[in-house]
């Protein structure tokens, strides 16, 4: 075999190999003793030098041909001896059987591991496509159309502002215009006076005093109104000085709000393009998650074909391999009842191992693959997802269902072996074990034991007298912790 089922063993049988080697001891005055006897000490041998204290555990090679062997030896003889013998052989046979079913109960193993393997890459795949996606809504819902708006705005009230200063710009150029001007229409018409003041003075300079004394003053007249006008000049030209700086203050806030607004301009590109780039990189985004969700859909179909293939019939041979021990077991409570119920008990107990096991990884594949059809981002191939979360749900019920009904059979069985001493508490404490397991799988809570009413002092046994079917009571010479009988 390709692995070691060692480590997957249960322990085999304890009650029943006890038993077995009890039952020998009634096989003496057998009339097919010669026949039956040393065939059951030859299997007996053959089974109890598989876990014999002291031995190392045997490859799994030897084991099943011992198992083999050991059937091979008993099937001839299994109805010839007498009922107690027949039990034995019986009983044998199914823990040979029961050691068989390993087989396939360690590859069913070896598949649940393959579907926790498979659902695990599911789900690292939906958390990749989960973030893929949320990064591509993240990209693609940048709107810039809003805060473009906003600037939009700003950069409107930027150009009226800047040209409102333009205006006023140009409102004190003109009046700086205007004033020098009219300073050098003044300025002007003070050099004409003064050229007629020269001209009155020459004329005067020429006549004698009385003759030249209207002239003087018409000339003195004339330089007054002179200097009136060049003063005229001085101060239109002195007010075109003191409001010209004004044009620069202008000009300087004009370039300061055309700066602004430049920036503004150039905030609603690069705006633009990070829309652009957006869109962009979610297209990208979801192209990877585009190929994330053609994975997971092989994951997926990788799932069901591993459910309808190896699982289901790994599963049926596992079944099978436990129903054939437990029909062997079956036939030996004629002549053996107590330990035919204990060899029952244990292989529904590892049946129902088996199965909840099973259940289980079927429950994790159909959890992971419920959170894939239900992802927020729905998958392209959801429909698929749905229908496999479906089937493997329905499975792992079914599983749980059949496991429940084998553990309440074997918790009956326990209950029914009649037991005492150190073997009835043992068989308690297994029966709370498999309680408990029940519940766990949705099985019903084990109903409250009615109390046994005390018994009287008058059907007390006394000391002499010895216990009934004290000779008969199964005793396992090996602890139930760390060996099988």
């Amino acid at each position: 075999m390709p692995r070691s089922l060692s480590h997957n063993r249960k322990p085999s049988i304890r009650f029943a190999g006890a038993l077995i080697a009890a039952s020998l001891s009634f096989a003496t005055g057998c009339l097919e003793e010669d026949k039956v006897t040393p065939a059951l000490r030859e299997a007996s041998a053959r089974l109890e030098a598989l876990g014999a204290p002291g031995t190392a555990v045997p490859g799994d090679e030897f084991r099943m041909s011992e198992y083999r062997a050991a059937i091979g030896i008993l099937r001839p003889i299994a109805s010839d001896g007498s009922d107690v013998q027949n039990a034995s052989a019986a009983l044998m046979i199914a823990r040979a059987e029961m050691g068989l079913a390993e087989i396939p109960a360690a590859e069913l193993a070896d598949v649940n591991q393959r579907l926790y393997d498979l659902a695990a890459d599911a789900r690292g795949e939906l958390d990749v496509w989960k973030k893929l996606n949320s990064l591509a809504d993240t990209a693609a819902s940048f709107n810039p159309e809003e805060e473009l708006a906003k600037i939009n705005t700003k950069i409107q009230q930027r150009d009226a502002e800047i040209q409102k200063e333009r205006e006023s710009a140009a409102a004190v150029e003109k009046r700086v215009a205007e004033l020098e001007q009219l300073s050098e229409q003044a300025a002007q018409a003070g050099g004409e006076l003064r050229i007629q003041e020269t001209e009155l003075r020459d004329r005067a300079n020429a006549m004698n005093a009385v003759e030249a004394q209207p002239l003087h003053e018409q000339a003195a007249q004339v330089r007054r109104e002179a200097d009136a006008l060049e003063m005229k000049a001085e101060q239109f030209r002195a007010q075109a000085d003191t409001i010209r700086p004004e044009i620069t203050d202008h000009s300087l806030e004009i370039d300061r709000l055309t700066k602004q607004r430049d920036q503004l301009v150039a905030s609603t590109q690069a705006l633009a393009a990070k829309g652009v780039e957006g869109r962009e990189e979610a297209k990208q985004l979801r192209a990877q998650a585009a190929a994330v969700a053609e994975r997971l859909g092989k994951v997926t179909g990788e799932l069901e074909s591993l459910r309808k293939g190896d699982a289901a019939s790994k599963l049926d041979a596992a079944k099978s391999a436990y129903q054939t021990a437990l029909s062997s077991a079956g036939r030996a409570r004629s002549g053996d009842r107590n330990g035919a119920s204990l060899a029952s008990a244990e292989i529904q107990q590892t049946l129902g191992n088996t199965l909840a096991s099973h259940a289980a990884a079927a429950a994790f594949v159909a959890d992971i693959l419920n959170q894939a059809a239900n992802a927020q981002n729905p998958l392209p191939n959801i429909s698929s997802l749905q229908a496999a979360a479906s089937d493997f749900d329905s499975h792992a019920k079914a599983l749980r269902g059949e496991a429940v009904e084998a553990l309440i059979a074997a918790r009956d069985a326990f209950g029914s072996a009649g037991a005492r001493g150190e073997e009835a508490e043992r068989i308690e404490r297994v029966s709370a074990d498999l309680n408990a397991m029940i519940e766990s799988l949705g099985g019903p809570a084990a109903e409250p034991e009615e109390i046994a009413p005390e018994e009287s002092f008058e059907d007390a046994p006394t000391e002499d007298a010895p216990a009934e079917d004290q000779e008969s009571t199964p005793v396992d010479a090996e602890d139930p912790d760390t060996g099988e009988g």
